[in-house]
């Protein structure tokens, strides 16, 4: 499994990239058509973090595409569990693992 990340980053962007796998790909910031482009051609969405709205599952969603995201903060009113994306209760890497097993044991309708 490929993991492409999109963004600038931030200052923990070095570490990170330190600490990463050959199978993650850093693709920074990217024009609308390249975002929309990575959308369409992505299993799902990983949003792991807490935003009090964050825009990127909505696009996601909107390209048809599934969210898999830490239950806190705006996505509790923007995906809905097992129907537009998975939901994880804390931020930890065995339940972002479960998360991401389970988002691809589903079957998702792209409409």
């Amino acid at each position: 499994m490929r993991l492409k990340i999109v963004g600038s980053g931030g200052r923990d962007l070095p570490a990170l990239r330190a600490r990463a796998s050959r199978n993650v790909e850093f693709v920074g910031r990217v024009s609308d058509a390249e975002l929309k482009r990575l959308y369409a051609g992505c299993r799902a969405l990983v949003f792991p973090g807490e935003e009090d709205f964050g825009i990127a599952p909505l696009e996601a969603n909107a390209s048809g595409r599934p969210v898999i995201a830490y239950a806190g903060g705006g996505v509790l009113d923007t995906v809905i569990d097992g129907r537009t994306g998975v939901l994880f209760e804390r931020q930890e890497v065995e339940c972002l693992i479960a998360a991401v097993r389970r988002a691809e044991a589903t079957a998702w309708d792209a409409e």
